[in-house]
Formats: structure tokens, sequence, C-alpha cells
């Protein structure tokens, strides 16, 4: 945990050496082969501290809160920062205990109806050449014990790796989703994650195409992807339109594991801070 807030810091200083998502391979006709993995996948492999919170679907959650913050941890030594992190790390598992099978959409049968829709998407259950597809759904707690959800996307194809995620216009508090959301709140929800798929779809597309193209160098605050401590990143606009902003956050592929605000990220700009660098 303590390395990808640090990883994380260091990324607020100099750009000189940040890493950024590289453009996926071009393809070799207008079509896009992928097959979907339809198994959960590790959390260490989605993002270091996160949580899953059903066995059953790629449904994760994190949180940071607990203990003194960051800085106290650091003051009091190695000592006060294990225990500062052992603080956060029992308030997550607790967190993801009330959590447990709260929440049983597939994320991956959501995508697999949203690709299936999609005339440019062929799937390859035995391809070797196409784009292995890892659709997950991200719980994050934010103040008040708000729960943020963002659909996200992971792609590979050879030694490349992606990530699309878009954050939902969906949010409930900790107790509600503990104590169990009515059908209501699951239609709505269900809804927002076909929506949000679609989205992080879109900007796979629009990155195979050549067209998501960073336009400035900014630095890019969210509490989705930085609850609890306000640390903004070193990051590049790509597309500024009507109330939604897409960010390419910081981070090679082989860090996705140690940044929550790697890959393309689609949000609200009402919910979002970005300053020029």
């Amino acid at each position: 945990m303590l390395a990808a807030l640090l990883m994380s810091a260091a990324l607020t200083g100099c750009g000189g050496n940040v890493k950024f998502q590289d453009r996926p391979p071009a393809l070799l006709n207008n079509e896009v082969e992928y097959s979907i993995i339809s198994t959960v996948r590790s959390e260490t492999d989605i993002f270091a501290q996160a949580k899953n919170i059903n066995k059953s679907v790629p449904i994760y959650y994190f949180q940071n809160f607990g203990g003194g913050g960051a800085g106290l941890g650091l003051l009091l030594g190695p000592i006060g920062v294990a225990a500062n992190y052992a603080m956060i790390s029992s308030n997550t598992d607790n967190d993801a205990a009330a959590l447990a099978g709260k929440i049983s959409l597939s994320p991956t049968d959501i995508t697999g109806a949203v690709l299936e829709d999609n005339n440019k998407f062929v799937q390859r259950t035995d391809s070797t050449t196409g784009f292995l597809m890892s659709p997950y759904l991200m719980i994050v707690k934010g103040d008040n014990d708000m729960l943020q959800f963002t659909t996200t996307l992971d792609v590979a194809s050879g030694t490349w790796k992606g990530r699309y995620s878009y954050h939902l216009d969906f949010k409930r508090p900790l107790n509600a989703v503990a104590a169990g959301l009515d059908q209501t709140d699951l239609d709505l929800m269900k809804r927002s994650m076909e929506h949000g798929f679609k989205e992080a779809l879109a900007m796979f597309e629009s990155d195979i195409s050549g067209t998501l193209a960073p336009v400035k160098d900014i630095t890019f605050y969210s509490e989705s992807v930085s609850p609890r401590f306000k640390m903004p990143v070193i990051a590049k606009l790509v597309e500024d339109v009507n109330n939604e902003v897409i960010v390419l956050g910081p981070g090679g592929s082989d860090q996705f594991n140690l940044i929550l605000s790697s890959g393309y990220h689609k949000l609200r700009k009402n919910e979002s801070e970005i300053s020029n660098r």
C-alpha cells in the first residue's frame, strides 16, 4: 500500500520521467478481433490496494481512510508507517466484508452485450492475434463514506496493455450498499454500467483509430482516483466537451496496479480539478 502511495506522490512532481500508456497496435483489417476474460483476476493485478468483493464477478473495492494519514505515518518512522497502514488495511477489510456479495451485476456479461451491438468488434474465442478484454467495476470510498463507481476496461494484445475507465454518475453511501440495494437502484446501476462500458469501449475504439490524442499537459485530481489525500498528478488532457473531460493519467502498463489514475479516464468536469502545466 505504501509503495502505491509513494508512486502517486512521485507523479505530482517533475514530469520528465513520467510514463504514459502507449497507443494500441494497428489493426490488420477494419475489424477488431477480441476475446473476454471470464475469470476474476487477482486484486494485485488490478490495483495493489484493492479488494475483490464478489468472488464470482470482477468487482473491486478501494479505500484509504484510517490512521493519521500518510504524513503522520512518515513522521513516525517505519513503525509509524506500518501502524498507520495497518489501520487503513483493517478498515478496508471491514468495508469489503460488509460489501461482500451485495452487488452481483456482472461487468463481463454487460460488456459482452455491449460488444455484440458493435459491428466493428468480432469475438474470436481462439484468436491469438486479437485483443484480450478484461472488464471490471471499481468502487472507491470518498468523503462521508460515499461510494463512487467506475467501469474499467483493461485491454491487452501481445506486449501492449491499455486501460479505459468511465466514472459513473451513480453514487451511494456505503451503509446503503451494505444493507442491500433495492431493485430500483440495481436497475439504475445496471443502466449506468451499460453506459459506462459503452464509453470505455468508445475510448478504446478511438485510440485504435488514432483520434484519442492528448492536446495539453495538465495536472489532474479527482476524488475517485485519489480519495482522502488530495494529490493532483501529472496528466494529459485529451478532450473537453460539454460537461465531461477525457484525461490520460500517468503510468505505463507496468504501473497499472500501482497507480489508480493510470490510463484513460472520462468523467464529469465538476468532479475533477484540472490545471495547466
